[in-house]
């Protein structure tokens, strides 16, 4: 072959060497292209189902018609944290828990309650009974008699009610082996508590039960007033509804029940607190999926009048509603940190952390437990850091 021929044969096969390596290049930045810029997935449309709260921020907050002062004393407490107060003023003082070492202060005084099992935590009753507390139970439809299983606790604030016989109302959670659905119960109790051998805690068996209602949706206990009305809060969530009811059982009467609802006030979709004493009920209530604002209102028949709140402030709370018929709670603003404790009369308020008798020198105070006749136990947080705190005890009286 002659050199001429050699050079186009040459040139023809680097050629199609170099269309070829065009063309494979062009597919693998086509693919690399097609790998860089995947299509974007496409999500359903979240729909809000409470547009209104929006409007809830804007509505007026309704001012109070003035201030008054109050009677208050300081208990002459001195040592440990209380966490446990009855409707007469006594409480129960944490000394060292992880010894199962309690006391009870009662007039003034302290005396040493018997040393528990560590999971056992003794409780006040509002009638000032000292009752055991148990964080674990046999559950009543465990196979296994000796497991011990949760307890479906109560809200933050919900204190356990005792009947003077010692049953307790309470709420729980139970899978019913039929379906191995879970379901949410309110029941009456009776329990059996004790020491399992060679061991240093206790366990709980229930005796016997009463069934108020039972419910598949979640529920939990928030009240028990002082006539026995219970007052539960039933969440409904789904993609086409968010909203709780309001709903009461009179545990005065036999199980079981049919639960009546209480109508919340209008925009208001979610129960955060409940307080009833002689009648008198006072609710917090809020907008669905954001913390504010929350408001505060009296029940008055079938409707609720809103609770007063000074200018600065955008949430109300209710802790208790005393035997006098006062209101103990607190009013936040946008800071939680500054929030203020307060009572209110009608449509008047008193801020108490302005008293002079308050806690001073704290980044922030907090009534901790609220018996009916008055008792506030107070925590006041002297490091937010380090949580450092100091308690008091304050007895509140009649307005001045």
């Amino acid at each position: 072959m002659s050199p001429t021929a050699i050079r186009i044969s040459l040139l023809a096969v680097g050629g199609a060497l170099i269309t070829g390596a065009a063309i494979s290049a062009k597919h693998f930045l086509a693919g690399q292209e097609k790998k860089e810029a995947p299509a974007a997935p496409q999500y359903p449309v979240l729909v809000d189902l409470h547009p209104e709260r929006e409007a809830l921020k804007k509505l007026p907050k309704v001012a109070p018609s003035g201030t008054f002062g109050i009677e208050i004393t300081r208990m002459p407490f001195s040592r440990g944290a209380p966490y446990s107060v009855s409707d007469e003023g006594s409480a129960i003082v944490s000394v060292k828990p992880d010894k199962g070492q309690f006391e009870l202060w009662k007039d003034g005084k302290y005396s040493a309650l018997p040393a528990r099992p560590l999971n056992l935590k003794p409780m006040l009753a509002t009638d000032g009974v000292v009752r055991d507390w148990l964080n674990l139970t046999v559950d009543e439809f465990s196979t296994e008699p000796d497991k011990l299983q949760p307890v479906f606790r109560g809200a933050e604030y919900f204190q356990p009610f005792w009947e003077p016989n010692g049953d307790l109302i309470f709420s729980r959670a139970v899978i019913k082996p039929s379906d191995h659905r879970t379901y949410y119960v309110l029941d009456r109790e009776s329990h059996d508590i004790q020491q399992i051998p060679k061991e240093s805690i206790a366990r709980e068996r229930i005796t016997s039960k009463d069934r108020y209602f039972e419910t598949k949706y979640f529920m939990m206990l928030v009240e028990v007033g002082d006539t026995g009305i219970a007052w539960l809060r039933e969440r409904h969530g789904s993609a086409t509804a968010d909203f709780e009811r309001l709903l009461t059982v009179d545990t005065s009467k036999p199980a079981p029940q049919t639960p009546e609802e209480v109508a919340l006030p209008p925009g208001y979709h979610e129960i955060r607190r409940v307080s009833q004493t002689k009648g008198k009920v006072v609710a917090t209530f809020g907008p669905v999926g954001t913390p504010m604002p929350c408001r505060t209102f009296v029940q008055r028949g079938k409707d609720w009048k809103e609770l007063p709140i000074p200018a600065g402030y955008e949430c109300s709370y209710v802790d208790r509603v005393l035997a006098n018929g006062l209101v103990v709670g607190y009013i936040m603003g946008d800071d939680p940190v500054k929030l203020k404790n307060v009572v209110w009369k009608d449509d008047q308020i008193c801020i108490l952390n302005d008293l002079p008798q308050w806690p001073k020198g704290g980044q922030v105070s907090i009534i901790d437990v609220v018996g009916r006749d008055g008792t506030l136990v107070v925590q006041n947080v002297t490091d937010l850091g380090s949580r450092a705190r100091d308690y008091y005890m304050f007895k509140i009286g009649n307005p001045k």
